[in-house]
């Protein structure tokens, strides 16, 4: 089956947008509704992948602690602007509890959802074939790209493409710290508390104002993240021809 893994990945990638794939930013309105619809469409989505590596064979997507467990340095540096960002958020004004608490949990499901898909399933897949740098851009690209539904939901190319550049850089990071760290888990958590603070940031915002602050958080991606986290995944990424960390059971290719 070694030889079709990329093909079940990729079948399995439409699968898994099928079931995911909806509309992920809601009218406010409809958040709280809304977002219990997301965690069950993002769990299932995720279930889908686990039972289709459970069937397959496919041990090596980095569900396991980290090794070592300091390896975990790798996401100090990107905690800052979350650190920043709770700041602002708190002196912005957080949501109510409940809403808070359903948007963390919804957050949550999402980057365990998609950081299994991409830096696990399709990740692992494409380097039984390809290079690590190719397998790397690709991953990174791809997972983008499906961000750019973002703006075109709300009429908006330019926060579309804004979008498939941000997201496209954190994948980028996101996968640099899997394979620094042999495991998927902690790129799991951060990928579920920065999506966290930014859908808070418009949750907390009138309906009036979602133009303006996506547009704000937006320009403080591009200036303030993008390029620094680039560079900094770059060097993350360095050697990464040689055998990385890997978490007992990882297969390296």
């Amino acid at each position: 089956m070694r030889a079709y893994r990329i093909s079940v990945a990729l079948a399995a990638l439409a699968v898994w947008a099928a079931i995911y794939a909806s509309e992920l930013w809601l009218p406010i309105e409809a958040i709280d509704g809304g977002l219990n619809g997301i965690i069950l469409r993002a769990g299932a989505a995720a279930a889908f992948l686990l039972i289709l590596a459970g069937i397959m064979g496919w041990r090596d997507l980095g569900l396991t602690p980290p090794r070592p467990w300091t390896s975990l340095w790798v996401f100090l540096p990107p905690s800052i602007p979350l650190l920043v960002m709770g700041w602002l958020l708190v002196q912005h004004g957080l949501p109510e509890p409940q809403i808070l608490r359903t948007l963390a949990a919804c957050m949550l499901a999402v980057g365990v959802s998609e950081e299994l898909m991409f830096r696990g399933v399709l990740f692992r897949a494409l380097r039984t074939r390809l290079s690590p740098w190719p397998a790397v851009w690709i991953t990174s690209l791809l997972f983008g790209s499906v961000h750019l539904s973002n703006g075109l939901y709300l009429g908006d190319l330019a926060i579309g493409v804004a979008h498939v550049a941000a997201a496209t850089v954190i994948g980028l990071f996101l996968l640099a710290a899997t394979l620094r760290t042999g495991s998927i888990l902690p790129s799991m958590l951060f990928h579920g508390c920065w999506n966290t603070l930014v859908m808070a940031f418009l949750v907390s915002a009138p309906p009036s104002e979602w133009q303006t602050t996506l547009e704000a958080e937006t320009s403080l991606s591009l200036l303030l993240l993008l390029a620094p986290l680039f560079l900094y995944s770059l060097f993350l990424l360095r050697g990464v021809d040689r055998p990385l960390a890997a978490a007992p059971g990882v297969q390296t290719t």
